[in-house]
């Protein structure tokens, strides 16, 4: 069932209409995945600890995007647990307002928008609750296009725009701490949360993307890598730990 796009405190938005249809259908049943635990817990219990037996208990940062929140809530919780110095990076687009929540307390939209889609809650819900976070990030379509295409054309990886931001998050906090800048090696892992199909009428769309004033190969990767050398004001500590 297709629903029009609108904000949240509207009654048509798909979240309350999901709700209203298992409410009135019994044959119906709502996964209600923003506030539903199961779904932290379900990373809580498995891919947190695969995360952590993968890496032999030696990883130095988790980075992720938070749709429903439940991913990043549940494996930030069981690597803290595990290593209370285990560095946890929540990222978002521009136009989110899941960084101000973090640095401010209020979701308020940061400037710009971006195409991605099903990223940045503009709510405290109960999955995201389960968060233990030290840094918030905000990055630009721009980049996310950037490192997208430079994926799939070396790698054969053809990312969803959301977890083309993970790679980018990853790539940053890679750069920021790292040997480029005079750190030791970093162990980062994020998720590769959606595929490419998703996201070919938008991040891989040439007319698309020049609609939004972005050109694919504006910039090399080696472009990237330097900015992100100098632009440390990016990632902002945070104290989120409920």
């Amino acid at each position: 069932m297709l629903v029009d796009a609108v904000p949240f405190a509207n009654e048509n938005h798909f979240y309350h209409t999901a709700r209203r249809i298992a409410e009135q259908n019994p044959d119906y049943w709502w996964a209600d995945q923003f506030e539903n635990t199961a779904n932290s817990n379900a990373h809580f219990l498995t891919t947190g600890p695969e995360i952590f037996q993968q890496t032999d208990g030696q990883l130095d940062c988790f980075v992720s995007v938070a749709g429903t929140g439940g991913t990043l809530g549940g494996i930030s919780k069981y690597l803290k647990q595990k290593d209370p110095n285990t560095k946890i990076v929540s990222v978002d687009p521009d136009g989110s307002g899941i960084l101000n929540f973090l640095m401010n307390g209020k979701h308020q939209a940061t400037a710009g928008s971006s195409f991605t889609e099903g990223i940045g809650i503009m709510r405290l819900v109960n999955n995201f609750k389960q968060g233990k976070i030290d840094y918030g990030l905000n990055l630009p379509d721009s980049d996310i296009v950037t490192v997208a295409n430079y994926v799939r054309k070396q790698d054969a990886l053809v990312l969803g725009s959301s977890s083309a931001l993970n790679v980018t998050a990853a790539l940053y906090c890679a750069v920021q701490t790292g040997p480029l800048n005079g750190g030791k090696p970093q162990k980062i892992v994020t998720i590769a949360c959606d595929a490419g199909e998703r996201s070919v009428s938008k991040l891989y769309n040439e007319a698309f993307l020049a609609s939004k004033n972005i050109q694919s190969d504006a910039q090399s990767i080696e472009h990237l890598i330097e900015r992100y050398k100098t632009e440390i004001n990016r990632l902002q500590h945070v104290e989120f730990n409920l």
